[in-house]
């Protein structure tokens, strides 16, 4: 109640172009007291609420905001219902009646515009009539409100609802305010399935695509292995690694060449960890290799497998991490680590680690 009286006031005060010194006038109040009402830090006093009401030519239940909270109960029952009546097959018909209702009892209310638009989406024919009042409700909150989740699930839907390929651009655009380079995967997807399958933009962007789910996976089995004791993590990693090479031609991995460096070095410190020198030492030596062939890449790779022929890979667009370049780095960290301390002095280390160090030389 606070908080709609406060907001109240202030609406009906700058509708009637009242000054705050003026309403205070005429309650014989200072003005600073006005101020505090409608910054919420104070209500009036209970006897001042009959002579505000008056002032601004409303009832006391419109000025204290007992239309809002009943209007505002009706609606949640409204969402309830709908919720309910989604639980079964059997009353899923009933959501859209619902939701219409609550349009027609509530057309100005931005939350129950989505609320339908979003009843017609799930549960219509998806018919010419239904696609164009899902985009007329999107189109009434786009122009109207401000929260910005309401607008972006007006976008989503009318986007859903668009039919033609142009307008669907506009749309995603719209979601996104990006260069088509810089889109995120689910825009991605949502850009894919406005092309043909022909289309000259399809395979590319599907290739994209697939390389996108495959890092997102290879990142949570990334966590999972590390939130795992040795033993565990080394059969997570060599699971990574089976995914990796069902995705990818082991010998066209051009910059994916990385991971294989990747991989085998977190294997060796892991066996390092188990006492197994010999399985250490192995994934070390090809972990060497991996980061050598990395580094060797060319200025430009056109990759020939199957899942990434479309693509190109550019060291110029490359951004390194860390605070220093490949090879100079992993020497670094292979300095930096204790657990390496067990096998410096083998010699198939020493091999390994002088073709490493003398790259960065």
């Amino acid at each position: 109640m606070n908080i709609y009286l406060s907001e109240n006031i202030k609406r009906l005060r700058k509708e009637k172009d009242i000054t705050q010194e003026m309403l205070a006038d005429f309650l014989g109040i200072s003005f600073q007291s006005v101020s505090k009402w409608e910054r919420g830090e104070s209500l009036p006093d209970i006897t001042l609420i009959p002579a505000i009401a008056n002032y601004f030519g409303v009832t006391i239940d419109e000025l204290m905001g007992n239309d809002k909270i009943k209007a505002e109960e009706r609606i949640q029952k409204y969402f309830a219902d709908y919720k309910k009546a989604e639980m079964t097959v059997q009353t899923q018909k009933d959501c859209i009646s619902i939701a219409k209702q609550a349009y027609r009892d509530y057309p100005y209310d931005y939350r129950v515009m989505i609320f339908y638009a979003s009843a017609l989406i799930y549960y219509s024919s998806y018919s010419v009539d239904d696609c164009e009042e899902i985009k007329r409700l999107c189109n009434l909150v786009l122009d109207g409100c401000t929260d910005d989740k309401l607008r972006q699930k007006a976008l989503q839907w009318l986007f859903s609802a668009t039919k033609e390929s142009e307008e669907k651009l506009q749309v995603l655009g719209r979601i996104y305010d990006l260069d088509e380079p810089h889109l995120d995967l689910e825009c991605k997807e949502r850009l894919l399935s406005i092309y043909s399958i022909d289309d000259d933009e399809s395979i590319p962007l599907m290739q994209d695509i697939i390389r996108e789910y495959w890092w997102i996976l290879n990142g949570q089995l990334g966590i999972y292995a590390d939130h795992s004791e040795s033993e565990i993590k080394i059969k997570i990693i060599k699971k990574q690694m089976g995914i990796f090479y069902a995705l990818f031609d082991e010998d066209d991995l051009g910059e994916y060449l990385f991971y294989g460096g990747q991989y085998n070095e977190i294997l060796a410190v892991e066996y390092l960890k188990t006492g197994k020198i010999g399985e250490a030492l192995d994934c070390f030596e090809k972990s060497v290799d991996g980061w050598l062939k990395y580094n060797n890449l060319p200025d430009c790779y056109e990759y020939k497998s199957i899942l990434l022929n479309k693509c190109v890979y550019k060291k110029s667009n490359e951004v390194q991490g860390g605070e220093y370049p490949y090879p100079e780095r992993y020497i670094k960290d292979r300095n930096q680590m204790q657990v390496y301390d067990i096998i410096r002095d083998n010699p198939r280390f020493k091999a390994a680690y002088d073709k490493l160090n003398s790259k960065s030389l």
